[in-house]
C-alpha cells in the first residue's frame, strides 16, 4: 500500500513540474516558439501572411501549424552574420523600431518546414536599413558557402535577396527576403522537399497580397 501511494505521489509531482501539460514537442517542430493567437495589429501588413490552408494548397501538401508569433525569436548564436544567414527571422535581424511584426511556421510529415515573417517600419529607409543588414550578413559570413542571387527590381521600391544555407539541424534551407516600401517580407523553407522554386512561390504570393512590385 505504501509503495502504491509513493508511486502516485511521484506521478503527481512530475505532472506539476512539467512546464507544459500538453504533449512534449515532436521532432517535426522547426524552432521552439510560443503558439498564440496574434493580437490586433497596428498595421494591415501583418495580414499578408498566408494561412495554413493557403500554404497547403500552394505547396500541394497538408501542413500543420507550429507557431504564430508577434515578436521576433531570440537570437542564439554568438556570430551575428552567420546567425542571420542560418536563422534570419530573429531579433538579430529585425530592428526593434518596427511598428508591427508577425511570423508563422508550419511543417508536414516529411519534416518540411515553412516559415514566413512580415515586419512594418515607420519609413521605407528604416526597412531598407534592415534589408541591407541582412544582405551584408549573407556576404560576410565566412563559414557559409551560401549561394546568393540578388535582383533589384524597381530600384527604389523593391529589393529581393535569395540565398541558401544549411539549417541548424543540417537540412538545406532556402531563404528569400523582399523589401517593399516600409515593409520587409521573409520566407524560409527547409527540408529535403524544399527548393528555391517553392520558396519563391510563397514570397511572390505574399508580395502580390501586399501589393508590391514583387507580385
Amino acid at each position: 500500500m505504501a509503495l502504491g501511494l509513493a508511486g502516485l505521489l511521484l506521478v503527481s509531482v512530475t505532472w506539476y513540474l512539467w512546464p507544459d501539460h500538453s504533449a512534449p514537442p515532436t521532432a517535426a517542430s522547426a524552432t521552439p516558439r510560443t503558439t498564440a493567437a496574434a493580437p490586433p495589429s497596428r498595421s494591415p501588413a501583418v495580414s499578408t501572411l498566408l494561412t495554413q490552408e493557403e500554404l497547403s494548397g500552394l505547396l500541394d501538401r497538408p501542413l500543420t501549424q507550429a507557431y504564430d508569433a508577434v515578436v521576433p525569436d531570440e537570437a542564439t548564436a554568438t556570430a551575428p552574420p552567420c546567425e542571420l544567414v542560418r536563422r534570419p527571422a530573429t531579433q538579430a535581424l529585425f530592428d526593434p523600431v518596427f511598428t508591427a511584426f508577425r511570423a508563422t511556421g508550419y511543417h508536414d510529415s516529411t519534416l518540411l518546414t515553412v516559415d514566413q515573417a512580415v515586419a512594418s517600419y515607420p519609413t521605407a529607409p528604416a526597412a531598407e536599413a534592415v534589408y541591407r543588414r541582412l544582405s551584408a550578413a549573407v556576404d560576410s559570413c565566412p563559414a557559409e558557402p551560401a549561394r546568393t542571387n540578388r535582383s533589384y527590381r524597381e530600384a527604389a521600391a523593391s529589393d529581393r535577396l535569395v540565398w541558401t544555407a544549411p539549417g541548424q539541424d543540417g537540412r538545406p534551407c532556402y531563404h528569400q527576403a523582399e523589401r517593399a516600401g516600409a515593409t520587409l517580407l521573409l520566407v524560409s523553407l527547409c527540408g529535403p522537399d524544399a527548393g528555391p522554386e517553392s520558396t519563391a512561390r510563397v514570397l511572390l504570393r505574399l508580395a502580390a497580397r501586399l501589393g508590391g512590385p514583387g507580385g
